[in-house]
């Protein structure tokens, strides 16, 4: 079923009860979601991430940091992982 955009809040990235890699690809791959909403969630989760990970250094966490500017990069350089441009 396909949603319009915002008619579901996007999870809040400071929520530390998520998951956050599976959360990531479930809003990657919502059609519900436009891309400025993604681009704007990936950034609030990479600085909710990238403060935890200074105060707190974890290997995973840090693979989901670089991951997460990855696919800012190549999204942000014409290259989209996806039919909708970040």
């Amino acid at each position: 079923m396909k949603r319009e955009p915002g008619q579901r809040p996007l999870p809040d990235p400071q929520s530390h009860a998520l998951n956050h890699r599976e959360e990531m690809q479930d809003i990657l791959q919502d059609e519900g979601y436009s891309a400025d909403q993604r681009k704007d969630w990936l950034k609030a989760l990479l600085t909710e991430l990238s403060a935890e990970q200074s105060r707190e250094p974890d290997g995973d966490r840090e693979r989901l940091i670089l991951e997460i500017k990855e696919i800012i990069n190549l999204n942000q350089s014409g290259q989209p992982k996806s039919d909708d441009v970040l």
